[in-house]
């Protein structure tokens, strides 16, 4: 890994202390190449001339922000860099504008630590995860006319089919797809790239994991703010993280938007869109130590996502279930431009767990899961953490967490079973019988069980029931199963025995069904 320091960080604001703040990189990260620039930031390109190579990392450390645009990045690619193992840290507008010296080293060795954590986790970009854009409708010259446009490329996410559970009825990313870009093919979930805009709702909503998207993956926003608030040994302790749309932060750093400034207090976390920030990540992070959480969104014609209503769900189903357990609602906050300076994040009643003194040392401090799993663990911790009861349930239309009941008629088919994407459901034999068994701390609402029940006897509400959150596992039903008379083994249970036979009837075949198991029968008959 590389990290480049641009030397006019010493004279920008209050100015940082880069000899300090190298050296501390240095210790702690002694296979880092730290390198103070002697070419200044408004072409950081140009710092990797001669020296870029695919397998290698970069972190660059600007003050000046006005050269990030598709053309930056074209450029990287022709140097021979991996545009998503490249992370640009704006030291100048969040740690010198905002900070004494001091405190705007310490703030920049942060981001720093952040970025390093983040491009730790990285996994490479591949073919299948590049996105080919020809700018046909830009304006050109007339002699440009007779050459081909410069062809640009973005990052979009790609599938695992070996995690992907398609083709067991999973819909969960195709239903949500506000561009209609997943589809389903022979079993097989299918992205289009061309109608892919790279917004990362499908990353955070997989309940498998399937979905790799190199430079913004999961894991990558994980350590990214484990070590934001774990490693948080800043001077005041009212630090709040800022996810913030990528297409805004890029005006943001340009000076754009009324030359609005990033506000102090707040710790950024720029994502590609934030239709990919869920209630798993906010409720994460203030259960981990953020004193707030802001979401900065572009502008509405703009968004990648382009579903602003669904966005707002989120946060409202955040700010009432914080009101409701008897924390403030203004911990979580959806901005505009125009109020962002003056809300500061501080404590007020929110409890903030115990990571500062831990000196950005890792990003496991924090130990931050923005899977659909965590929402539930979240939860539970900031329900402790309050000596909350357990009885409280919020019903939400936005709720991640689902509460399933089984009405009369089931028959343990095990549809629903092997339906169920988040293994929220369980088929658990024992020597008297078969039992159902549900976990809302891993169902993630996604209706699956009830498309496939035969019997659609299912119920759903999209709720989160603190109560059920620390169960375990919740018997939805319960049934005998008959013994096979020739090896001993489970037959069937009984209620799908009956049911088979009101069916039958007097069919010769429901005698040997009811007394031999499915393996004894391939034998005997």
């Amino acid at each position: 890994m590389m990290i480049f320091l641009c030397r006019d960080l010493e004279h920008a604001g209050e100015g940082l202390d880069l000899s300090d703040l190298a050296a501390g990189l240095k210790r702690r990260h002694p296979k880092a190449k730290v390198r103070l620039s002697p070419l200044s930031c408004d072409h950081p390109d140009q710092w990797l001339e001669g020296i870029a190579q695919r397998d290698e990392r970069y972190i660059l450390g600007v003050c000046d922000s006005s050269f990030r645009d598709v053309e930056f990045y074209a450029r990287l690619r022709k140097l021979g860099a991996d545009p998503s193992a490249v992370e640009i840290v704006f030291l100048g507008e969040l740690c010198t504008h905002h900070n004494q010296q001091p405190n705007a080293t310490s703030r920049a060795g942060l981001l720093i630590e952040a970025a390093i954590a983040k491009l730790n986790a990285l996994s490479r970009s591949r073919p299948d995860n590049e996105k080919m854009i020809v700018p046909w409708e830009e304006k050109r010259s007339r002699r440009s006319l007779f050459t081909l446009p410069p062809v640009r490329y973005e990052i979009v996410p790609s599938i695992k089919e070996s995690l992907c559970a398609a083709d067991e009825g999973c819909r969960v990313c195709s239903s949500e797809c506000p561009h209609k870009a997943l589809s389903v093919e022979n079993g097989q979930m299918i992205l289009s790239k061309g109608k892919c805009t790279g917004c990362g709702a499908c990353v955070s909503l997989c309940p498998r994991g399937a979905f790799e998207f190199p430079g913004a993956s999961l894991s990558q926003f994980e350590a990214q703010a484990g070590v934001l608030l774990g490693g948080a040994n800043l001077p005041s302790v009212q630090h709040g993280i800022m996810f913030l749309c990528g297409a805004l932060a890029t005006q943001l750093h340009q000076g754009g938007e009324g030359n609005a400034n990033f506000p102090a207090g707040w710790l950024p976390v720029e994502v590609p869109c934030l239709g990919m920030v869920t209630p798993s990540w906010i409720l994460q992070s203030l259960s981990r130590g953020a004193t707030a959480v802001g979401l900065l969104p572009c502008r509405a014609d703009e968004c990648k996502y382009g579903d602003r209503e669904g966005l707002e769900g989120r946060v409202d189903y955040c700010r009432t279930l914080m009101k409701k357990i008897g924390l403030s609602e203004d911990s979580v906050r959806l901005f505009g431009l125009e109020e962002l300076e003056d809300f500061v994040p501080s404590n007020g009643d929110i409890l903030v767990a115990s990571t500062n003194g831990t000196n950005g040392t890792s990003a496991s401090l924090a130990n931050i899961d923005f899977s659909p799993a965590g929402n539930g663990k979240a939860c539970l911790k900031m329900a402790a953490q309050q000596n909350f009861s357990p009885e409280m349930v919020l019903t939400h239309t936005h709720s991640p967490n689902g509460v399933i009941e089984v009405l009369d008629g089931c028959t343990l088919y095990g549809a629903c079973v092997n339906a169920c994407p988040a293994d929220a459901l369980k088929l658990e034999p024992d020597e008297t019988g078969i039992s159902l068994k549900f976990s809302s701390l891993s169902c993630v609402a996604c209706a699956g069980c009830l498309n496939v029940c035969p019997e659609n006897i299912m119920a759903l509400e999209k709720k989160t029931d603190f109560m059920a959150l620390t169960q375990e596992s919740k018997l939805l039903f319960r049934d005998t199963a008959p013994r096979c008379e020739n090896c001993g083994e489970p037959v069937a249970p009984k209620a799908m025995l009956d049911r088979i036979g009101g069916i039958l009837e007097d069919h010769p075949a429901l005698s040997a069904l009811s007394k031999y198991c499915l393996d004894c029968r391939k034998t005997m008959f």
